[in-house]
């Protein structure tokens, strides 16, 4: 599979309203699912009271979705199958189309590619409305004179990131209820695609390894004793990432976040019940604590991952400014990864952590299938 052709076919033929996409040529068939939240953490009524921003619980965009679904072939169950988790502040499936069908095509397991909250078609529409976002990015460069890495891309992400550093938290707390709720679906038998306690892998990309090494720390009901992951530039704590980049948040945003995880949570904690419910007395609020910072928690964190030693593939990215890829081989190889299972990716081309594989440098096509290549193979034989 040659990434510069595949890249573009899937990203012609891809709806993400359609039902059903038969791939030209293949047996393979995309199916849009539909899911409902199960909870919302912002609501009222089911809820947790006092939560900031509570305006983020009447997206309905963020409660009722559709999540694509790669299939290796239409009308049969199946009884394993692979997650993949995208990046931070991602609106578009277009990158992560040719890595699904990869998977899938050479695993045989279908891949169910799922959004993180407010993320991707779980987003408000105005978020990405042109004109606002012209008159947005003017007055936030007014507000804030040293901004850099300011954008009509990470304009949305900055702003609400800015006004609540608590929602980087909270949207993955989101995310990680909605994914469970869905395996708790599966591993029932209520699925249509799957056979009642099907086993499932993940792979997941940026942030999407985050939210994994948080969920697994947690590891729900027992819900990843047997599952594998690849971690694809990405495995860090919060602490070594760097967020400032126009595909992300701009330096404002990050500094407000940055500083409320290191600075300010243990206090937020202290004085606000619902923040201290989901962050000190809920196990996945206690991983995401560990996950913050090296001494935080750091025999809790890393006696839950040693468990899943040798059931994980680190592919760090090389010269990677987003999440660097020694402290991931730091953290992983003290943990849940042999030395035999950490590859660090080196790319002979200006690959950057949001766009690892820059198929517009058309001078290095070759270079780039190669990569892709690579990346996937590994990947596929580690899932399959």
């Amino acid at each position: 599979m040659k990434l510069s052709e595949e890249f573009y076919l899937l990203k012609e033929v891809f709806n993400p309203d359609s039902e059903c996409i038969d791939l030209p040529g293949s047996s393979t068939t995309i199916l849009n699912l539909d899911f409902s939240c199960p909870l919302g953490i912002y609501d009222t009524t089911t809820g947790l009271p006092g939560f900031p921003s509570r305006e983020d619980g009447a997206i309905l965009e963020n409660r009722n979705f559709k999540y694509p679904v790669f299939v290796p072939q239409k009308n049969r169950k199946y009884s394993s199958f692979i997650i993949l988790l995208h990046g931070l502040n991602e609106r578009s499936w277009f990158k992560h189309l040719a890595w699904a069908r990869y998977l899938c095509e050479n695993t045989g397991k279908p891949v169910i590619m799922f959004p993180i909250s407010f993320h991707m078609n779980r987003s408000h529409p105005a978020w990405t409305d042109r004109n606002e976002l012209a008159l947005g990015l003017k007055e936030r460069q007014l507000q804030y004179a040293d901004l850099k890495e300011s954008s009509f891309i990470n304009l949305t992400l900055s702003n609400r990131l800015t006004e609540v550093p608590q929602r980087f938290f909270l949207s993955g707390y989101q995310s990680a209820l909605d994914l469970i709720a869905l395996l708790k679906d599966i591993n029932s038998g209520k699925h249509i695609l799957f056979e009642k306690n099907s086993h499932f892998d993940v792979f997941a990309y940026s942030i999407g390894v985050f939210l994994a090494e948080c969920m697994m720390i947690a590891n729900p009901s027992n819900i990843f004793d047997n599952s594998r992951f690849v971690f694809f530039a990405g495995g860090a704590l919060f602490q070594e990432m760097n967020g400032i980049s126009k595909y992300i948040m701009d330096s404002e945003a990050f500094r407000r976040v940055y500083h409320y995880h290191m600075k300010e949570m243990d206090e937020d904690i202290r004085k606000n019940p619902s923040m201290r419910n989901v962050l000190k007395d809920n196990r996945m609020g206690k991983a995401f604590r560990s996950m913050v910072a090296i001494d935080r928690l750091r025999n809790f964190r890393e006696k839950a991952l040693k468990k899943y030693r040798n059931r994980v593939l680190c592919l760090p990215l090389a010269g990677d400014k987003v999440i660097p890829a020694e402290p991931s081989v730091e953290l992983l190889s003290a943990t849940a990864c042999s030395k035999k299972f950490i590859r660090i990716m080196d790319f002979k081309f200006p690959a950057i952590h949001e766009n690892p594989f820059p198929l517009n440098l058309k001078e290095y096509t070759s270079r780039i299938d190669e990569a892709f290549l690579r990346v996937f193979s590994l990947s596929a034989d580690f899932l399959r």
